[in-house]
């Protein structure tokens, strides 16, 4: 009962959206340029509009176990949906654009649309294709833009294990009203495949997207074009990868467990450990270095590393080392049973299993113990990045995230997370944006410490944290 009680406690005392204040990336013409007022103080940079992105966590998604110790009474819709909607049209925001992922189908209309609607909002909703009852939402302020083409995008193609999916996108463009240029905007949010093991079908999804957003901006002369969603996919991974340099190299030597860079911060949560956040940086505590993507080694150098790799597996999980998380510890007999259990081993298959049986069976049952291995990784392994081209291209040009201005060659410089729950801590959600547009500000997370046990909590009414940045064309 005392836990129960400290539990409770703990979830109600978190930080508000007072708490989050606007920042100018450092070393962009934003910082430089800053206005002085008369009094002396940094007045706000000029910005052309403002952007806000949230997974707002849908009512049929609620799952408590996901969340233990929050109290029943955080999770209901009728205490969450008021708290969602103060946030999103708070005047220190003062959002331009509202991009919303894990809208429920029925609170579009009942909760949404209604009250953004009396304040100059107009909005438009893409639900998950099948029995889905969520989707994606954006509205915009009618003062600053007019639609001129909506464009709903579904990655369910059928026929496919790659499109089979119940995703979706909207993307809608705009035109700006202010300015003499009357500038157009492409803005798209997402909600891309969550599943960990499954990176080749994020990869596919964002192809598809990725070609539809080209197709459409060849029809609005080069409009600028800004990105935004949850994208299942840490800023480590290869998915952040493939947007932020426009394209992918030896696809295939890419394990699809390990595409998204998902699978390797649960571990860590489940063993106890959180994201090591920094006091310096970017996003001050709420920063971390993560790391940046590294290419996948080729199947020799597995091998070679492979023999000494279970001795440094103790040390670096103690020790909480995050670097060798390609490497499969092939000399391992719990791979056997691992693969039994359908978890994806890393590396090249043939060799894994090769080293395993030579370790581990007598001569006479090696070849009947090594084909009964292969089979069973060809039935449990997916078989989608096979399907894929060597290398993949978006078609656009290298996205730059309004969080990760500055990047060093260490780490991405993106927030320490931005969805927090009992099974994950890390950084999902991203505001990309293309050629034309430049981030004068974006809105501070609160310090990592402020969140304790997680989100949602009794001033946080989703597991996800919302982005919030204001640009200006260029």
């Amino acid at each position: 009962m005392r836990e129960e009680c400290y539990l409770s406690a703990a979830w109600r005392s978190k930080p508000s959206v007072a708490e989050r204040t606007w920042t100018k990336p450092r070393g962009s013409k934003a910082e430089q340029q800053r206005p002085q007022l008369a009094n002396g103080n940094e007045g706000d940079a000029t910005h052309d509009f403002c952007l806000v992105n949230f997974n707002v966590l849908a009512d049929d998604l609620v799952d408590s176990t996901h969340y233990p110790g929050v109290p029943q009474e955080l999770l209901e819709w009728s205490y969450r949906a008021p708290r969602l909607l103060k946030h999103i049209t708070d005047g220190k925001i003062n959002a331009d654009i509202i991009c919303l992922q894990e809208v429920d189908n029925k609170h579009f209309d009942e909760t949404f649309d209604r009250v953004l609607t009396g304040k100059g909002y107009q909005g438009l909703f893409k639900k998950r294709t099948n029995a889905k009852t969520d989707g994606c939402a954006i509205w915009f302020k009618t003062s600053t833009f007019r639609m001129v083409e909506s464009l709903p995008i579904e990655y369910f193609v059928g026929e496919t294990d790659l499109l089979d999916r119940d995703n979706v996108a909207l993307a809608l463009v705009l035109e700006h009203l202010h300015g003499p240029k009357r500038r157009k905007l492409i803005v798209c949010t997402t909600h891309i495949l969550f599943n960990p093991r499954r990176g080749d079908v994020k990869l596919a999804q964002l192809c598809k997207l990725c070609t539809e957003l080209k197709t459409l901006r060849a029809r609005h002369d080069g409009a600028a074009i800004a990105l935004c969603g949850d994208f299942n996919s840490t800023p480590k991974s290869a998915v952040y990868e493939f947007l932020t340099t426009s394209r992918l190299h030896d696809v295939h030597a890419h394990e699809p467990s390990h595409i998204s860079g998902q699978g390797l911060i649960m571990a860590t949560c489940r063993r106890g450990h959180r994201v090591k956040a920094i006091m310096t940086g970017p996003h001050g505590r709420s920063g971390t270095f993560c790391g940046r993507y590294r290419a996948p080694q080729n199947s020799s150098q597995q091998t070679a590393r492979a023999r000494d790799n279970k001795l440094r597996s103790s040390a670096n999980e103690a020790a909480g080392d995050q670097e060798d998380e390609g490497v499969l510890d092939m000399s391992d007999a719990n791979v056997w049973s691992d693969l039994q259990a359908g978890k994806q081993p890393d590396g090249n298959v043939d060799d894994i299993i090769a080293t395993f049986v030579r370790e581990n069976g007598d001569e006479e049952s090696q070849s009947e113990q090594q084909e009964t291995m292969q089979q069973e990784f060809k039935r449990r392994k997916p078989s989608g990045i096979c399907d894929m081209p060597e290398t993949l291209v978006t078609g656009l040009e290298p996205l730059k995230s309004a969080y990760a201005m500055q990047a060093t060659s260490q780490s991405t410089g993106e927030p320490a997370f931005t969805t927090f729950h009992d099974s994950f801590q890390g950084t999902v959600d991203y505001i990309f944006t293309g050629n034309g547009l430049e981030t004068a500000e974006y809105l501070a997370l609160p310090d990592t410490r402020a969140y304790g046990m997680g989100i949602p909590n009794s001033k946080w009414s989703s597991d996800h944290l919302s982005l919030a940045a204001r640009f200006r064309f260029c």
